[in-house]
């Protein structure tokens, strides 16, 4: 198998590359580039997406997603976003998410952000 090396030497580079990965913009991929803009290097960004991938927005990773306050109104602001992305996720994954109402909507944005990672 060939492996493909990405170079990507500035911010603004990882953003456009970012920006290409996702066929629809919304404001879940918004979220996590601006997370990643937070970084002074595109090495750091790139660490933060990848433990994102790991541990998931339960780790605390994403600042502005940490109190179920900010989570319940990033949920607010953008639900249709959130909702999309889920639906994304379960037609990728072939199942069915299920919610209980004690989840939502912290589960639901974290999910989403964690899916987009």
């Amino acid at each position: 198998m060939k492996t493909v090396e990405l170079v990507i030497r500035n911010m603004k580079e990882f953003e456009d590359f970012v920006y290409g990965q996702f066929g629809e913009w919304n404001a879940v991929v918004q979220y996590l580039v601006n997370e990643c803009k937070e970084y002074a290097t595109v090495e750091e960004a790139v660490a933060f997406i990848h433990d994102l991938a790991l541990h998931g927005c339960a780790s605390g990773i994403c600042s502005g997603l940490i109190f179920t306050a900010d989570v319940i109104d990033f949920y607010h602001q953008h639900m249709e976003d959130v909702h999309d992305v889920l639906t994304e996720m379960e037609d990728m994954s072939g199942c069915t998410i299920k919610y209980t109402l004690d989840d939502i909507p912290v589960q639901l944005v974290w999910d989403a952000v964690d899916y987009m990672a």
